[in-house]
């Protein structure tokens, strides 16, 4: 309850239940998570965050977005070299350009959860999901060259 000096009246301010409730990733850790785990990480991280505030309308816009930046990434993948220079100089600016986007597209739904009294997750879990899709996805290429292998003999 709040009294003002003007009126001396109580006024009874709710808080929002969902900013209080719900904890979303910021769009700094979106773009974390995304570093270590590509597109498929921030796609999910994305997700999770709109499903948690009740925005399921701005799946089809996240998708629209980053299924080609996740067709794109696995394009560059295997089409590159394997060597570390030649990833990591395609891959830096597709980090900053998910990232970009989703701070465009999400940035003002962050501000307002933010400016609601909402809590972000630690960055720290964007990364460690981000590491964990990161070794996932190893573990399943390095299994589909070894069946690429075996069925090309």
């Amino acid at each position: 309850m709040e009294t003002t000096a003007s009126n001396l009246s109580a006024q009874v301010t709710e808080p929002n239940p969902i900013a209080g409730s719900v904890r979303i990733f910021s769009t700094g850790s979106l773009g974390l998570g995304g570093f270590f785990g590509g597109p498929l990480a921030i796609l999910y991280l994305i997700c999770r965050d709109l499903v948690a505030l009740g925005c399921t309308d701005l799946l089809s816009k996240t998708f629209v977005w980053f299924v080609p930046f996740l067709l794109f990434w696995s394009y560059c993948l295997f089409s590159f070299p394997p060597d570390f220079l030649s990833q990591f100089i395609l891959y830096l600016p597709q980090t900053i350009l998910w990232w970009i986007v989703a701070r465009h597209l999400f940035g003002k739904l962050h501000l307002e959860f933010a400016s609601n009294g909402g809590v972000f997750r630690s960055k720290w879990q964007a990364i460690r999901f981000g590491f964990f899709t990161f070794l996932g996805l190893k573990v399943v290429f390095f299994l589909a060259g070894m069946v690429w292998e075996l069925w090309a003999k």
